[in-house]
């Protein structure tokens, strides 16, 4: 029994693929940096659902939310995501408040330039 092997950076119509009967989607070529920030992204907009079913305090919340899907980063680097997304998020413990798009969109933005690395000069 052969098991098949899948490889990122296969080409468009491989022999892998015709063999197999499948095609790869676009998302599943992604590699690396390029496929963490993606990941990062959906992360972010999910972000605001998490922190408004989460509960405690603010700070609590966000702490929270960011140690467990950073937590490879360093810790003045989580602080500084954290300080960024208070005031996005913080409008989420008003009673009644809904997430709305915008609220998904800010923290999307926010986790995007926060994970581009700075460019060298």
């Amino acid at each position: 029994m052969r098991i098949p092997v899948y490889f990122y950076r296969m080409a468009e119509h491989s022999e892998t693929e015709r063999r197999h009967g499948e095609r790869r989607q676009p998302e599943d070529r992604r590699v690396g940096v390029d496929r963490r920030r993606h990941l990062d992204r959906q992360i972010a907009q999910r972000l605001p659902d998490e922190f408004a079913q989460a509960g405690g305090g603010a700070i609590d919340r966000i702490t929270g939310l960011i140690n467990r899907h950073w937590a490879h980063r360093s810790g003045s680097d989580r602080a500084d995501l954290a300080e960024a997304l208070l005031p996005i998020l913080g409008e989420l413990l008003e009673p009644g408040t809904p997430v709305t798009d915008e609220h998904r969109h800010c923290c999307e933005q926010v986790v995007t330039d926060w994970v581009r690395p700075v460019p060298c000069a």
